[in-house]
């Protein structure tokens, strides 16, 4: 596409999601960046730059594509809804890790039924919401951690736990290690 302009094969359609930071993009992009903030205006240059950043986009997006068509569905339209719609959840997760997520906040973002949802979700990302959730808040609080800047009862409550107890449980039995004890190898 990028080497015929007037190609007019199969068209490109992104999905609208959260996407991980992926190394290869950002670094073309901080590339280009420092290479502008030079003032420098070299097209060959920068049409090189901006090739290896709509590479990478497809390679994305090619990536993104194959896990939607693995969504459960018989027609690839149903499947690519279906893949848009969870994936509009588990960002809202993503997104609000920190508050109380319910079941019916995530089925209503989907815009799916409760049970519907929930089976869908499970058979597309093989974990349960809860489970995704847990994942995102002992992930963040791991973040957190790192930092050093809170308490480990202040990172417990911002990532959205309820109970001190129950998180450093939880935290031993993911990591194999405390919370104050991750934060002592640091």
């Amino acid at each position: 596409m990028l080497d015929e302009p007037d190609y007019e094969g199969e068209d490109i359609n992104f999905f609208s999601q959260l996407y991980d930071i992926n190394r290869d993009l950002a670094s073309e992009i901080i590339n280009l960046k420092t290479f502008l903030d030079g003032l420098n205006y070299n097209s060959l240059y920068i049409n090189e730059k901006l090739s290896n950043i709509l590479e990478v986009l497809y390679r994305v997006n090619s990536s993104t594509v194959s896990e939607a068509c693995s969504a459960p569905g018989k027609k690839l339209s149903t499947r690519e809804e279906t893949y848009r719609r969870l994936t509009k959840a588990k960002d809202y997760i993503e997104s609000n890790f920190d508050e109380e997520v319910t079941l019916e906040v995530l089925a209503n973002v989907s815009c799916m039924n409760q049970f519907h949802f929930l089976r869908k979700f499970k058979e597309l990302f093989g974990e349960t919401p809860y489970q995704y959730l847990t994942i995102v808040r002992l992930d963040q609080a791991m973040n957190m951690l790192k930092k050093k800047k809170q308490t480990i009862t202040d990172v417990c409550f911002a990532v959205g736990f309820k109970d001190l107890s129950s998180f450093s449980k939880l935290f031993k039995r993911t990591f194999n290690v405390s919370p104050d004890e991750f934060r002592q190898t640091l």
